[in-house]
């Protein structure tokens, strides 16, 4: 018993700590790492692209919206046109959210279309399209 609580301790105790990390990191960022940031989620490399939208999103980093934003325009994947809706969204991008509004009714792939819907409908707490649903 006493071990489990120790354990747990240490768990929230850590916890704190690595959140408290995080947000000192991303503070931490200099302009120049942001740039080199929004070069690698421009870049015609997928997994080197892929990677720097994650920490975008895991970071929550509105300085490179810009940059998701011209990438979503360009962006033939549906898979990446979806992470990448995903990371406007979890940065509570308002641009970022009328583009993805946008998606829901002009996407050529009717999964982004519902899972914009979805995201928008999240963002704005109101339906956005609901006439967009899959055929299963």
């Amino acid at each position: 018993m006493k071990n489990l609580i120790t354990l747990i301790m240490f768990v929230i105790v850590g916890s704190g700590i690595v959140s408290a990390q995080s947000k000192n990191y991303v503070e931490s960022l200099t302009p120049s790492q942001i740039k080199n940031l929004e070069n690698a989620i421009l870049s015609e490399n997928d997994g080197l692209c892929r990677s720097a939208i994650y920490l975008a999103g895991k970071y929550q980093l509105p300085q490179v919206e810009k940059a998701l934003i011209t990438k979503l325009e360009k962006e033939e994947d549906p898979l990446n046109r979806v992470f990448i809706a995903r990371v406007l969204h979890r940065i509570n991008s308002d641009e970022g959210m009328k583009y993805i509004q946008q998606m829901t009714k002009n996407d050529s792939n009717e999964r982004v279309r519902v899972i914009c819907s979805m995201l928008c409908e999240d963002y704005y707490k109101t339906p956005v399209n609901p006439v967009a649903t899959l055929n299963q």
